[in-house]
């Protein structure tokens, strides 16, 4: 077999033309993630905005890609859409064998510095920051051994134990609008939050009130990874490596068989999965729930109920996303299905809090609740760029608290009217309103590509023809 034919086997010339247009998205998602991780760096406003801007033009590829009836136009464009996308694709899997040797070597202490105050440094340095626990991954570890050992995860919650413990740099801490950064906006220095790391280190005891300390995320998110941890695991970016794992060669297998490279193809090629594990990004847990809640809706739909309700259980971002997975199932599988998916699913997510609910219902409801504070400074990469870059000077996180709550119900109204015709939107515009928040981090958004490009592989008998009736508009 030659390489042409090769080729052809893995890039058929018949593909679904949306298919392309998916792995181009792919660097549009990484200039974007690089161009807001620079401005948050170097605080840089022009790269804040140029950020947002690739993020815009990022999420309406998405949002054509859910479209069937853009493959009218796109059929158009496939004599250089093909080459590109296969272009893009052998580039960042050679950037991912690169940035694998990378990682080891920026992390190594030993390597030489010829100048330690130069921007090369400060980059190298901040890349090195970000493959490391950060506030919430050392909490999330720091729970599942407090759950191991019989103890409430909720009320024994210590960041500075946990941070001192897994080796956390001050820069991956949550700073809050009280005590010593109570005058700072829109967020306060990094030289600032390490001299306060450096005080409250001195008495690890006292919880401290300018950085955040709560656990805030549901049980699921440690009582999942506790079990791994029992099990010996001590890393639990392992835990978030092997779940995702078993949930890919899952969806691998309800892939058809000559679609099933792509999947793998597209999961390689999509590196910020790599990096969201090597950060520890605590949304990877529920990622893989969330992939086989999604793909599953037609196929296992009371495995794919039991999926969602535990993603429920893990990550408040999922919430965002539940009405429009129960719109799809009401649209496409009646009112009956509708209640059984929506019974499984919650009974999943209060199986997991229940005991926290009934132990201490304040002290739970505080806690899940702290991430929505409004003591937490303005960041992501959203539209409040124009605020940390600068553009702008808005310190009303209500503001952009009611234009998410806006675009959040306008997108339940439109799905609710076109779920049939767009089924694939779902998982977008459930992410989409985050983008409008005080604090829209980049994790929101990370994953959504792969959930529906994974449904596109798995509803489809080859890419065009759709398996279910119901989806045929997909």
């Amino acid at each position: 077999m030659d390489l042409r034919s090769i080729y052809q086997k893995i890039v058929p010339e018949d593909l679904n033309p949306r298919i392309y247009i998916f792995f181009l998205s792919i660097p549009v998602k990484l200039t974007a993630s690089a161009l807001s991780g620079v401005g948050f760096v170097f605080n840089n406003g022009f790269c804040y905005v140029a950020g947002t801007g690739a993020w815009i033009i990022w999420f309406l590829i998405l949002l054509a890609f859910c479209s069937a009836q853009s493959e009218r136009i796109l059929s158009r464009q496939v004599n250089w859409m093909r080459p590109a996308a296969i272009t893009a694709c052998l580039i960042l899997l050679v950037a991912g064998l690169i940035q694998a040797v990378v990682i080891p070597v920026t992390g190594n202490d030993n390597v030489p510095i010829q100048n330690e105050d130069s921007t090369f440094t400060e980059l190298t340095e901040a890349f090195k920051n970000v493959f490391a626990y950060n506030d919430a991954t050392a909490l999330t570890h720091q729970a599942a051994d407090n759950f191991n050992n019989g103890l409430n995860p909720y009320r024994e919650s210590n960041i500075i134990k946990a941070m001192l413990r897994f080796d956390g740099s001050s820069d991956k801490l949550t700073p809050l609008r009280k005590g010593v950064f109570e005058d700072d906006f829109p967020y306060p220095a990094l030289e600032k939050i390490e001299a306060y790391w450096q005080d409250i280190t001195l008495t690890p005891e006292i919880t401290p009130e300018a950085v955040m300390s709560y656990y805030g995320y549901p049980a699921g998110s440690f009582i999942i990874p506790s079990m791994f941890i029992r099990a010996g695991i001590e890393d639990i970016r392992l835990v978030f490596l092997i779940l995702t794992v078993l949930a890919l060669g899952f969806v691998v297998r309800f892939t058809p068989s000559n679609r099933r490279l792509l999947l793998v193809l597209a999961v390689l090629s999509s590196l910020e999965l790599a990096n969201s594990i090597a950060a520890g990004e605590t949304g990877f847990l529920y990622f893989p729930l969330m992939l086989l809640g999604w793909v599953l809706i037609k196929k296992k739909w009371w495995l794919s109920a039991l999926f969602v309700g535990m993603s429920l259980a893990v990550k408040q971002v999922t919430w965002f996303i539940l009405p429009f997975y129960l719109i799809l199932t009401w649209r496409t599988a009646g009112f009956s299905r509708l209640r059984w998916s929506a019974f499984i699913s919650l009974a999943t997510f209060f199986s997991f809090n229940i005991v926290y609910i009934i132990d201490d219902p304040g002290l739970w409801v505080s806690s899940i609740l702290s991430p929505m504070s409004r003591d937490m400074f303005p960041l992501g990469v959203g539209f409040i760029t124009l605020v940390t870059g600068g553009l702008l000077k808005i310190d009303a996180p209500q503001i952009f608290a009611l234009v998410e709550c806006c675009v959040w119900l306008g997108c339940i109204a439109w799905y609710l009217f076109n779920a049939s015709k767009y089924p694939l939107a779902g998982p977008v515009l459930g992410v989409l309103p985050l983008f409008f928040a005080w604090r829209s981090l980049w994790p929101y958004f990370f994953y959504v590509d792969i959930i529906i490009f994974g449904c596109v592989l798995i509803w489809t008998t080859n890419g065009n023809k759709v398996i279910n009736r119901e989806l045929q508009q997909c």
